[in-house]
């Protein structure tokens, strides 16, 4: 079940930031033929969570009450419904077929066997993510595709990593490209703040008192990494034409062009999926609750990014 270490793994990291629309670009590279993304959960963080438990046990990722396995746990318990769905679809076309068997054509029989096959493949790949040792053989394996010139880990929280990791990755992936995206920070954190304290706990904005909001910020602005060094500490163990770097505000406002750029650094294809149909995607896919930043918490965020951006 596992890969050979000689031919798999990913061919490009995209390591954040957080809302710098990585969501985006997780949703409009699957669409693409040449690119194979982890087909049923957009975040791998196999190297954060390296970093972070060092190798986690079946145990500890069933037990430990860190919101990264509480996610995955959520996720396990999700699964059977999908599939009792998935299988259902697959049961209704069948009797489709066989009930109306002077319809048939290869078109029918070809879709249908699609969905068998991706139904099949998409089982062994959750079984095969949540189940087994989280090694590097195993991080491999998840990339095993034949039929996909590109293949991509879209992690954000990839850009915490130390530069001890860092050196792993270049070590065991010394070719692979990277993809950094940057957004205005004051933006950024606003963002992250209407997702973590409104949308996630399903509060009102007038609820939220200005001292919870600058307790937030100044909390969490230091996770946000100087960019000159978070730059610096990637391209001290990768060549510089293997790291692309972009903005959220050119997705804002130029999707095609940001999208354009991504495919000319992955050196695949950009006409192969319709500009109208990345158009009609939207920028901020999570973007949450649509309340603009007030000038006291603007100027305040700026000034605790001016020192260290």
């Amino acid at each position: 079940m596992f890969a050979s270490k000689k031919n798999n793994g990913p061919t490009f990291l995209c390591i954040g930031l957080q809302k710098t629309g990585t969501t985006w670009l997780n949703k409009t590279l699957r669409q693409h033929p040449e690119v194979f993304i982890s087909p049923t959960t957009k975040e791998l963080l196999y190297f954060w969570e390296r970093y972070k438990f060092h190798k986690p046990s079946i145990l500890k990722r069933f037990s430990n009450s860190s919101w990264h396995f509480k996610r995955n746990r959520k996720f396990l318990l999700g699964r059977p419904r999908l599939y009792f769905v998935r299988s259902v679809r697959i049961v209704k076309r069948i009797i489709k077929i066989i009930r109306y068997p002077g319809k048939i054509n290869k078109t029918k029989i070809y879709g249908l066997l699609d969905m068998i096959r991706n139904y099949l493949f998409s089982m062994q790949w959750d079984f095969k993510y949540l189940l087994f040792p989280r090694t590097e053989r195993w991080y491999r394996s998840l990339f095993k595709s034949r039929h996909h010139k590109v293949k991509g880990d879209i992690s954000p929280f990839y850009c915490e990593l130390p530069e001890e990791e860092i050196a792993k990755i270049a070590a065991s992936f010394p070719d692979i490209k990277i993809i950094i995206l940057f957004r205005n920070p004051v933006d950024q954190l606003w963002s992250k703040a209407k997702m973590n304290i409104l949308k996630d706990h399903d509060r009102r904005f007038e609820d939220i008192s200005e001292e919870e909001f600058y307790r937030y910020f100044k909390r969490t602005h230091s996770a946000i990494p100087s960019y000159t060094a978070l730059i610096d500490r990637w391209a001290k163990y990768f060549k510089p034409y293997n790291i692309h770097v972009n903005f959220f505000e050119k997705l804002d406002t130029e999707p095609y062009t940001f999208y354009s750029e991504i495919c000319e650094f992955l050196d695949i294809d950009p006409a192969a999926i319709n500009q109208n149909n990345l158009l009609n995607l939207p920028v901020k896919v999570l973007e949450g609750m649509k309340i603009d930043i007030p000038k006291k918490y603007s100027w305040y965020i700026s000034e605790l990014f001016s020192k260290c951006i």
